[in-house]
């Protein structure tokens, strides 16, 4: 927005500027399901990625699912996610540890929608956004 800035004869600043409109505020919060691909042993991950930008994001899962909230920062960053089913074993994330992984998903068009999981076979995990 347009901002005004007012120095009086005291050097002190006085500062116009519009209210923050939330809507302006982008973050972007997708749920993911895992119960039906659970066995018990794993864990789970996101990969973020858009560019040359990426990022691991462990998810804390709780009765087969979790949430994962993207700061305006890195909505800003990533658009695209993959889920990811790591060794329980193996506390870092990297492709080294996962066992299964989604599709390369998009992150747009998806905040406040679940993808869930609905089998996995041969490293891939199989699933849709609802």
């Amino acid at each position: 927005g347009e901002h005004t800035f007012y120095v009086n004869k005291d050097d002190v600043v006085y500062l116009n500027a519009p209210a923050l409109d939330p809507s302006d505020v982008t973050s972007i919060t997708v749920t993911v399901n895992f119960s039906k691909i659970s066995e018990g042993n794993e864990r789970y991950a996101a990969y973020l990625f858009g560019g040359s930008n990426n990022e691991w994001v462990s998810l804390e899962v709780n009765n087969g699912v979790a949430t994962l909230t993207l700061t305006e920062a890195q909505a800003a960053k990533y658009t695209n996610i993959i889920f990811c089913r790591m060794n329980g074993a193996a506390a870092q994330n990297n492709w080294n540890n996962k066992w299964d992984q989604t599709a390369d998903l998009t992150l747009e068009g998806n905040d406040g929608k679940t993808f869930t999981a609905s089998s996995k076979s041969n490293g891939v995990i199989n699933g849709s956004w609802n």
